[in-house]
């Protein structure tokens, strides 16, 4: 097992193995529900924590092969506890923040020293209820919640280069299937698929303009192509109803995917 040193300096490296930079771009998007606030306590702790735990496993870098332990339990003394590969690159990290000796954070690592994938129960009742999915060159591709408490992601966000939220896969339902998908621009949404009777099909696709549903194509017949068009006035109310021909055919999101 890993031992800690306690003197030995945290190296170079660890500086950009934080996320820290990364998680705090997000501060001004759309958060419906309980998940985004599961983003803003997450962002928090690793601002503030998770440069303290990288460095911290840097002064504990130690020559020894791993051995192989429990998911998730912590067997040495302090909050933290890293395994490394034979060569001795950090591979994976624990943090415990409450002290219970279940690590609240689990980090895997590229070989490069970013952070490849993290996962977190910000809630502390022993499962894991967030999860963030990093590309290798280190920027954060895709984060999924659990808003209603389950084991599995009800909600996936996908983000640009840029770190912006560009899209929003939603399990409205629980059962493990996509039901909803909101395609976003510059922090807004624009278009949204909805799977309301749990076919796995999307029949109804919305248009929003302005924070608002303007229009809304349905797929009445379930053949896959929209043949009703509703139109919203600025206060919400449905102001009229076109009935559309063969061709025309959906726009606004894909068909849904199985939640992750």
């Amino acid at each position: 097992m890993a031992r800690r040193s306690e003197t030995a300096p945290a190296g170079p490296g660890w500086i950009e193995a934080s996320t820290s930079g990364r998680l705090s771009k997000r501060a001004g998007l759309d958060r419906p529900g309980r998940g985004w606030y599961l983003t803003c306590w997450v962002r928090a702790a690793f601002l503030f924590v998770v440069p303290l735990i990288l460095v911290g496993a840097g002064a504990c870098r130690g020559q020894q092969v791993p051995e192989r332990v429990a998911e998730g339990y912590l067997f040495e003394k302090g909050p933290y506890q890293g395994f490394y590969d034979g060569n001795g690159k950090l591979t994976r990290l624990l943090y415990d923040q409450n002290g219970d000796k279940k690590a609240d954070v689990v980090m895997l690592f590229y070989p490069n020293g970013r952070p490849r994938q993290i996962e977190a129960d910000t809630d502390f009742d022993g499962k894991i209820d967030h999860w963030q999915y990093y590309s290798e060159s280190g920027a954060l591709e895709k984060e999924g919640f659990s808003r209603g408490g389950g084991a599995q992601p009800d909600t996936w966000q996908y983000f640009d280069v840029k770190g912006h939220v560009i899209r929003r896969e939603i399990d409205e339902k629980g059962d493990g299937k996509i039901d909803r998908i909101e395609n976003i621009q510059d922090g807004r949404v624009v278009a949204v698929g909805i799977d309301s009777d749990g076919d796995g099909k999307i029949e109804r696709w919305q248009t929003w303009v302005g924070g608002r549903v303007v229009s809304e194509e349905l797929d009445t017949d379930g053949d896959g192509i929209s043949d009703r068009r509703l139109r919203y006035g600025a206060n919400g109310h449905l102001v009229g109803m076109d009935i559309l021909n063969a061709r025309s055919t959906k726009v606004a999101a894909p068909a849904p995917a199985i939640a992750r």
